[in-house]
């Protein structure tokens, strides 16, 4: 076991023309308070407040939640809405890997033995988008029962929805994606209509486990309920910002 605390070469967060580009070794709480992100990337900022505790993420790092691909887990659901990249390091070089890649199964990455996780980047999105991160847990704190992470792009002048992208938590083995909700939100005004529509899809494409806490049928109407949340929410900031 190597301790990776004093590497902090790997703590950092900076833009440039690639996106925002995070250190795996910053720490949770960083994120939560960067201005950067706020700014350039709030989805991040929306949801580290719902990771544990503020003592849990005093200590946790984006890339240690990364790479536990944990299905239920905040950071990785964002990856995904986000499209973001990863970047592998090992003795014979780099490579760079794409989040809908990077998460195979549940706790289980693309990434061989011989490779480290050293830093996330995350696109800047086109003018008109807002985000939203909504989530449910029986108590704050505990893992999620169900949550969704959304990216609305409107066109320029008009309240037409050009990109969404719909991104799950505890649906599966990995943090999904919706693409037929997706699909069936752009080219139309997202109204009441289509986020019902868009939240049948949902709840008709994922079987997500169940458990004492609750079984897969009640988990798949509360995940589909969030998403339609979500976007209703990000939808609402960027209609309003023109």
């Amino acid at each position: 076991m190597i301790d990776l605390n004093r590497v902090h070469e790997l703590a950092y967060i900076e833009e440039d023309d690639a996106g925002i580009r995070v250190g795996a070794m910053s720490r949770q709480r960083t994120l939560e308070h960067s201005v950067v992100l706020r700014e350039r990337c709030s989805l991040i900022t929306q949801a580290v407040p719902w990771i544990g505790h503020a003592q849990i993420r005093n200590r946790g790092t984006i890339g240690g939640s990364m790479s536990h691909a944990d299905p239920a887990a905040e950071l990785p659901v964002v990856a995904r809405a986000l499209d973001a990249k990863f970047l592998l390091s090992s003795a014979s070089g780099e490579r760079w890997i794409d989040a809908e890649e990077f998460f195979v199964s549940f706790l289980t990455t693309a990434a061989q033995t011989t490779e480290l996780l050293s830093e996330i980047v995350f696109p800047i999105l086109p003018d008109r988008s807002a985000t939203a991160f909504v989530e449910y847990a029986r108590r704050h704190g505990d893992f999620a029962l169900g949550g969704a992470a959304a990216v609305i792009t409107l066109d320029a002048d008009s309240d037409v929805c050009r990109q969404a992208r719909i991104s799950l938590l505890g649906a599966g083995p990995i943090p999904e994606r919706a693409p037929s909700a997706e699909a069936i939100l752009v080219g139309r005004v997202i109204d009441e209509a289509a986020i019902a529509e868009a939240t049948e899809a949902i709840e008709a494409s994922i079987e997500p486990t169940g458990d004492m806490h609750g079984d897969s049928e009640y988990r798949c109407g509360l995940i589909g309920t969030l998403a339609g949340n979500a976007v209703a929410e990000a939808n609402a900031k960027v209609a309003t910002s023109r």
